[in-house]
């Protein structure tokens, strides 16, 4: 009976570090995710306010520009399709198949 005992318990425990692995992941989804819309939240304020940022250059052109200029996947909706699907002219998305995050310090006038 203790052989039973220890394979359940084994089965549990393996179960409650799955379940603490996908709390984890979505954690770090969400400060991803918060990171990015402070990012997006600076770039668009340095294209509004800040004449002399290279974000300026993009307040006469698409959003499409500016986000595949950022770094981020362009999705369009296409008329037989209720799903987006990624533009072909579109930039790798930030988000990808990567843990890290993009460099944003390198991007100019931020900070300011």
């Amino acid at each position: 009976m203790a052989t039973k005992k220890s394979k359940i318990e084994i089965a549990l425990e393996r179960i409650e570090a799955e379940k603490q692995a996908r709390e984890e992941a979505k954690r770090r989804e969400r400060e991803q995710h918060e990171k990015l819309l402070l990012e997006l939240g600076r770039v668009l304020e340095d294209a509004a306010a800040k004449p002399d940022s290279e974000w300026a250059a993009y307040r006469n052109r698409t959003v499409a520009e500016l986000l595949a200029a950022v770094g981020l996947e362009v999705v369009t909706r296409h008329p037989d399709s209720p799903h987006g699907v990624p533009d072909s002219a579109a930039v790798q998305s930030a988000a990808g198949d990567s843990d890290q995050s993009p460099d944003w310090s390198d991007r100019g006038g931020q900070g300011e």
